[in-house]
């Protein structure tokens, strides 16, 4: 005759005992809970990575509700991504980049940073941790800039469409990204020289317009001629865009950082 035990354990589809079946749901609901993820999760990204457009028209423009959301899937992987670029990149590029063109401001800083004893690794952390924030909030916004632009070109779908698209695109960015960012930390890493590293900067900066004139001519069908005016005024959209941005989040880096230790 079956004990109690094993037929409480059969009653199981797995062959748990409901205290670990039980628990092994509580576990999983966790998770659900905090990453805001379930399997759509892995469908989402593999659709982005290998039908891109297909699955942007069905998630941004048909509302599938196989996918996850365009605004979940754009925080988590700026998340990611700021994770990934603090231990690829422990220093800051941008504060290198300040010694080189703006050699008097740096020894101010450095001048400024003694004088309070303040470590200058320290100062370095805060800054990156700053500059990556403001970078991700600032890409987000720009997202939004881009969604206006691109219902100015189509004004049958709904704004939120147009938001979704610029975010999914966003999100392809930075999945396509992360081989670049590994390759040029592999670069610093065995000093291969300046010549590789601008050229995947360069690369990484030609990327996410690529791949917003790209979903133009997938996703937003019209003439060529009028296609290719569209994608013209795209570009010069971005460059003005990114241009202005830099500025401002190193600006606003360096004073929320200056700010943290009370200067």
């Amino acid at each position: 005759m079956p004990t109690l035990s094993a037929v409480a354990k059969s009653d199981e589809p797995d062959g748990k005992s409901p205290s670990q079946s039980s628990t092994t749901r509580a576990a999983e609901d966790l998770v659900d809970a905090a990453t805001g993820f379930d399997g759509r999760a892995w469908v989402t990204l593999r659709d982005l990575v290998l039908k891109p457009w297909e699955m942007i028209q069905r998630a941004a423009f048909d509302h599938d509700p196989t996918y996850v959301g365009a605004v979940k899937l754009s925080l988590a992987m700026s998340t990611f991504a700021i994770v990934l670029m603090s231990w690829l990149f422990p220093g800051d590029a941008q504060l290198d980049n300040l010694e080189t063109s703006n050699p008097e401001a740096w020894i101010e800083l450095n001048a400024r940073l003694t004088e309070h004893g303040i470590c200058f690794a320290h100062f370095v952390d805060r800054f990156s941790s700053r500059y990556e924030l403001l970078n991700t909030a600032a890409t987000l916004l720009e997202c939004g800039v881009f969604a206006l632009l691109f219902r100015w070109f189509d004004r049958s779908r709904p704004l939120l469409s147009h938001l979704s698209f610029a975010l999914y695109c966003y999100s392809l960015w930075l999945l396509a990204s992360i081989p670049l960012e590994l390759l040029l930390a592999a670069a610093s890493a065995a000093d291969l020289g300046q010549t590789l590293s601008m050229a995947v900067g360069v690369v990484m900066l030609g990327l996410l317009p690529g791949l917003l004139i790209a979903g133009l001519w997938h996703l937003y069908p019209a003439p060529w001629s009028r296609q290719l005016a569209r994608a013209l005024i795209l570009v010069v959209v971005i460059a003005v865009l990114f241009g202005l941005t830099l500025i401002v989040i190193m600006f606003l880096a360096m004073a929320w950082a200056l700010a943290s230790f009370g200067l």
